[in-house]
C-alpha cells in the first residue's frame, strides 16, 4: 500500500536555524545548511550563505507556498540543476535535505511524488577515483607528509579503524599502555553513532605514538590537538605530491576515510569480519544484537590482524648498547639508559659479545634480529622484510623469553 502524505498549511515562523539546531553534528547541520541555501539560490532569491538570511529567505518562501507555489515544481528544476552541476551522491543528498525540511515544516510529499523528484537524479554511484589500498600507497603517503603529528595519526587511524573525527577527539587519559597492547576507550560523545567501544592500536603505531606523546612541546590533554582541516592539508600535501591530487570530478585518489577501508578489508581477510565492523564503530544493526565477544577473543583477532595492518619497516631507534668484551654495557656507562631485558651470546666461549636491548625500545641485535622488549620480560620479534604487499610480510609477534 502506497503512503500517502498530508499537505498541511506550512507554518510560516518556521527557522532555518532552529532546523539545524535538531542535530548534533556539526557535519550535518553544515549539509542542511549548504543543500537549502543552494536550493534558495535556483528557485528564489537568498543573499548570502548565513542563518540569518536563510532565515528571511525561508519565512518569505513558505508564505508564497501557503498561497498556493507548487513546491514540486521547484523540486524538479532543483533536482535537475543539481544533477547536472554535483555528483549523483551529493545532489541526492540535498534533495533529501531540502524535503526533510520541508516536511519539517508541514509540506510533505506523496510518495510518487518523491520517486519522481529523484528520478531527475543518476543513480547513486561511486565517482571517487580511489588509489588502490597497498601498503606501497600508504608508506609514500606517510613519507610525504611533512608534520610527525600527522605521520602518527595515519598510523593510529590505519592501525586501529578510527574516523577522522574520533581520533582528533582522543585524549590523553582514554589510553591504557598495557604490557603487550595499547587499548583506547573512545567515549559515545565522540563517536559518529553515539555508541563508545574500545579499540586496539598495532605496535608501530603504539610505538610511534609514545615518541611522540614523549617528544612534543605542545602541553594538551588531547592526543593531537589539531582541527581537521589541519589534518586535511596535510592528507592534500601528501596526495599532491603523489600526483594523486583532485582529477576532472575534483575529487583526490587519496584521502583520510581510506585508513578506515584498509582497515577494514585488510582485517577482515586474515580475522573475523565481524571483529572488524565492531573495531571500527562500522556493524550493523545484527552485529550488534547478536554478535557478543569477549575482550580475549577481541584481542586474539586483532593480534592475528595486526601484521596485515602494518605498513613500515621497523626502523632501527635506538642503538644497541654494547659494552666491552665479556660485559654488557652497564647503567653507569650510559646515564639515563638502564639496560634491560634480552642478552644472547653473538660467539661462545671467551670474549663473547652480549646485546643488550633496552626495555620498551625498538631495536636491532647484531644478530640482525630487530625486537621490542616487552615489562613482562618478553619480546617482539618483528621481520624486516616488509616490502611489496605480500601477505607473508609485516610485523610478526613471536614469543621470546628474557
Amino acid at each position: 500500500m502506497n503512503e500517502v502524505y498530508s499537505i498541511h498549511e506550512p507554518s510560516t515562523e518556521k527557522k532555518v536555524s532552529t532546523f539545524l539546531q535538531y542535530y548534533d553534528s556539526d557535519k550535518t547541520r553544515r549539509n542542511y545548511q549548504d543543500a537549502l541555501y543552494r536550493y534558495f539560490t535556483r528557485v528564489y532569491t537568498v543573499g548570502e550563505n548565513t542563518l540569518a538570511s536563510l532565515d528571511a529567505a525561508a519565512f518569505a518562501y513558505l508564505q508564497e507556498l501557503a498561497a498556493g507555489r507548487p513546491v514540486i515544481n521547484d523540486l524538479y528544476s532543483a533536482a535537475g540543476s543539481f544533477s547536472g552541476q554535483y555528483a549523483p551522491a551529493t545532489a541526492n543528498l540535498y534533495i533529501r535535505s531540502i524535503c526533510t525540511w520541508l516536511n519539517d515544516c508541514g509540506i510533505a510529499l506523496t510518495r510518487r511524488e518523491r520517486q519522481r523528484v529523484f528520478n531527475k537524479i543518476p543513480p547513486v554511484e561511486s565517482v571517487r577515483r580511489e588509489a588502490e589500498l597497498t601498503r606501497s600507497l600508504f608508506r609514500a603517503v606517510y613519507d610525504r607528509m611533512t608534520s610527525e603529528w600527522a605521520r602518527v595519526l595515519l598510523l593510529v587511524m590505519l592501525g586501529s579503524g578510527m574516523r577522522l573525527s574520533e581520533a582528533l577527539s582522543l585524549r590523553i587519559s582514554y589510553v591504557s599502555w598495557k604490557k603487550t597492547y595499547t587499548e583506547i576507550f573512545i567515549p559515545a560523545s565522540d563517536t559518529k553513532t553515539k555508541r563508545s567501544r574500545v579499540v586496539y592500536l598495532t605496535t608501530e603505531a603504539s610505538l610511534a605514538l609514545k615518541s611522540y606523546l614523549e617528544s612534543r612541546k605542545a602541553e594538551s590533554e588531547f592526543l593531537f590537538p589539531y582541527t581537521c582541516a589541519a589534518a586535511e592539508r596535510q592528507m592534500r600535501f601528501a596526495a599532491d605530491a603523489l600526483a594523486s591530487g583532485k582529477d576532472k570530478a575534483r575529487i583526490r585518489a587519496v584521502h583520510w576515510h581510506m585508513t578506515r577501508k584498509w582497515f577494514i578489508s585488510r582485517f577482515s581477510l586474515y580475522a573475523s569480519r565481524s571483529v572488524a565492523e565492531k573495531l571500527a564503530g562500522h556493524e550493523g544493526y545484527l552485529t550488534r544484537s547478536y554478535h557478543r565477544f569477549t575482550k580475549r577473543q577481541i584481542l586474539g583477532q586483532f593480534k592475528k590482524a595486526e601484521r596485515y595492518l602494518s605498513i613500515l619497516p621497523p626502523e632501527q631507534v635506538q642503538q644497541v648498547l654494547q659494552g666491552p668484551q665479556g660485559s654488557a654495557a652497564s647503567p653507569a656507562e650510559n646515564p639515563g639508559l638502564a639496560p634491560a631485558g634480552k642478552t644472547s651470546s653473538a660467539s661462545s666461549g671467551t670474549g663473547q659479545q652480549q646485546e643488550t636491548v633496552l626495555r620498551g625500545q625498538l631495536v636491532r641485535l647484531e644478530s640482525g634480529k630487530q625486537v621490542v622488549l616487552l615489562d613482562t620480560g618478553k619480546y617482539i620479534v618483528l621481520n624486516d622484510d616488509v616490502t611489496g604487499d605480500n601477505v607473508t610480510n609485516g610485523f610478526f609477534p613471536e614469543k621470546g623469553t628474557s
